[in-house]
């Protein structure tokens, strides 16, 4: 497929595209089969309760608060680096070796 992206760090609130309607459309070209399976995190000053549950709704697979904080932004890349070795080793990871809106940890 060729795109080499694992994982993006998606700001939400973009000027022409926001993040969420970037998430949707690389979501559906990943379920088309058009570009290979990447994680995008949402980043975001919007800790509401409401941005959450748009983020999920747009399919994000985790969320950062802004400010991201260095300690916290180097233990999710040293997480999905372990999930993206474990892919490789095994050529399919069980679905929950990463922590995502689905089981809400972080």
């Amino acid at each position: 497929m060729g795109n080499n992206y694992k994982l993006v760090l998606m700001d939400c609130n973009m000027p022409i595209m926001n993040g969420y309607t970037a998430c949707v459309k690389l979501k559906d070209l990943i379920h088309q089969g058009k570009i290979d399976d990447m994680k995008i995190i949402a980043c975001t000053a919007d800790t509401s309760m409401h941005n959450l549950e748009r983020c999920k709704e747009s399919r994000f697979d985790q969320m950062l608060d802004k400010p991201i904080m260095k300690d916290v932004l180097i233990n999710l890349l040293n997480r999905y680096k372990k999930f993206m070795d474990m892919q490789r080793d095994s050529n399919s990871a069980p679905e929950d070796s990463l922590s995502d809106f689905n089981n809400e940890e972080t």
